[in-house]
């Protein structure tokens, strides 16, 4: 029963954002991209951003990215697998609860809510799994997709914009700035 109890609270679940972040105007100066830059940039972990500001869920990455990047891409695959996954977690508690409430032998019962919730769990997993990769995906790409939205380039180790050419959009080449 308490397995049962702790898979409707997993289906129950959502990604709840972390922080709100503004979105960007189309109109900024390359003065005001470098410094909307210098505030949102991922600092150490992916995590955190420049301004201090923590983030937990992907979705919070949409407004500062372009939404065909590769992070929003990442972000919306995210979801969707974890959407699944806590539909399978739905089907497992029916499963399990059509099986024990069958009028049929004990054995068959015990069967039908085994297999069916090991079935649907399983499958639940394998999604959760997938979201997470997705979402660390689109961690990983955060800043890229930050500096694509932004125009902005990397020349050397610097951050600059990206008029007349100058520099690349490179998703190594700041690596290892710090």
């Amino acid at each position: 029963m308490r397995w049962l109890v702790l898979v409707a609270l997993a289906g129950c679940s959502h990604h709840e954002r972390s922080v709100h972040i503004t979105a960007l105007r189309p109109t900024l100066t390359a003065s005001q991209r470098l410094s909307a830059y210098a505030a949102l940039r991922p600092v150490a972990d992916h995590t955190t951003l420049a301004n201090g500001l923590e983030v937990r869920a992907p979705e919070d990455f949409l407004p500062v990215v372009a939404p065909d990047s590769v992070t929003a891409r990442n972000v919306h695959a995210s979801s969707g697998y974890r959407h699944l996954a806590q539909g399978m977690l739905f089907a497992a508690g029916a499963a399990v609860l059509a099986g024990l409430a069958m009028h049929a032998p004990l054995e068959d019962r015990f069967y039908v809510a085994g297999v069916g919730g090991a079935a649907f769990g399983t499958a639940a997993l394998a999604l959760f799994g997938l979201s997470r990769r997705a979402e660390d995906h689109a961690h990983a790409s955060y800043e890229v997709g930050l500096r694509e939205r932004l125009r902005l380039c990397a020349r050397g180790l610097e951050v600059v914009p990206c008029e007349n050419g100058i520099g690349t959009i490179d998703p190594f080449a700041l690596a290892h700035r710090e």
